[in-house]
């Protein structure tokens, strides 16, 4: 756990707290549970903290503001490592934690759990890296890599790769489902904007940077306790929320503006309040099957094939075109 006075002073202005809302230590250590409890363990060591922790886990959970109710089963413990870190992945992930926090020493940290995660997902995206420096705030390194590999295995499965072709296919199932739901909003966010170019925020960086940390952790609670439907829940909740501000723009950097819930777009800190709650609330309403998921996954995919074949033939297309010109200086 990063989490310490000196850290919280030179590292609260860093890129990570842009969207926090947190404004003292104190404010980020009492979301510490619910990060803990993401893990689904309970406490065993007999101390006063682990007691405390159990505590108040169990009684913010029976708040309706924390929706608990599915409850999550403990996050399975690390198997050996199959994986090798290469100084490529090393010099990536220096540049990651660079981007992320201002002090040497927290790089390093960070730069050692990116390391420790990889040695057992294989893969990575830079949207890994801020949700694996979200964690680190709150636990140790071992439960930080057991979540990671959770949410690889499970709701995000391919999301975490340097070409995530799976979050692709599923930021165009997500379009699919908003198609049958609203096909007026559908065809015109279309019409501009392919969905990869705004969904990783939410999918891969899973709110880090759209939330502040109190809705990030909510979000967090509902992709573990109900799976990757969630994920398609809220990312119609997010497009359904702003469907007629999008409707009445044609503007596309104001559209991936309010997409990201950029500040330029955003009222004051606590007006905004209403927008997280709004959105949250609708994701907990929007039922997504997983088996009509499942059937769009299998379509998207098919049309990607499809389209990759097209470019590959297209592009020979091209290049025996480019065999067939004669240059002056060859006649």
């Amino acid at each position: 756990m990063l989490l310490t006075e000196r850290f919280w002073e030179l590292e609260r202005k860093s890129s990570l707290f842009s969207r926090s809302g947190v404004h003292s230590l104190e404010e980020l250590l009492a979301l510490r549970p619910r990060v803990v409890a993401l893990l689904g363990d309970q406490p065993n060591d007999g101390s006063v903290i682990s007691f405390m922790i159990h505590y108040v886990t169990n009684l913010v959970s029976s708040c309706s503001l924390w929706d608990h109710s599915n409850g999550n089963k403990s996050v399975d413990t690390l198997a050996t490592p199959l994986f090798t870190v290469t100084p490529e992945n090393e010099r990536i992930f220096q540049l990651d934690a660079e981007r992320t926090f201002t002090n040497e020493e927290h790089r390093e940290a960070l730069c050692y759990n990116l390391q420790e995660a990889f040695s057992h997902v294989g893969n990575y995206h830079q949207g890994e890296g801020f949700v694996v420096a979200f964690l680190s705030l709150f636990l140790d390194t071992t439960d930080v890599v057991r979540l990671i590999v959770h949410l690889h295995e499970d709701p995000m499965s391919g999301y975490f790769s340097c070409m995530p072709e799976a979050y692709v296919r599923d930021s165009r199932v997500l379009m699919k489902l908003l198609e049958e739901r609203n096909l007026k909003l559908h065809d015109h966010l279309s019409g501009l904007v392919v969905p990869e170019a705004f969904c990783s925020k939410w999918f891969i960086g899973m709110t880090i940077h759209v939330l502040p940390f109190t809705h990030v952790i909510t979000y967090m609670e509902r992709v573990i306790s109900r799976g990757e439907c969630y994920i398609f829940s809220f990312g119609l909740a997010f497009l359904l929320y702003h469907g007629d501000a999008i409707l009445a723009s044609n503007d596309v950097s104001h559209i991936l503006a309010l997409l990201r819930l950029d500040e330029s777009i955003l009222p004051s800190e606590s007006e905004s309040e209403s927008i997280y709650n709004g959105i949250l609330q609708m994701a907990d309403e929007i039922e997504v099957e997983s088996e009509k998921i499942s059937q769009l996954r299998i379509d998207v995919a098919a049309d990607m094939v499809r389209q990759k074949e097209q470019r590959e033939q297209r592009m020979k297309e091209l290049e025996a075109s480019d065999d067939e010109i004669v240059f002056s200086d060859e006649e």
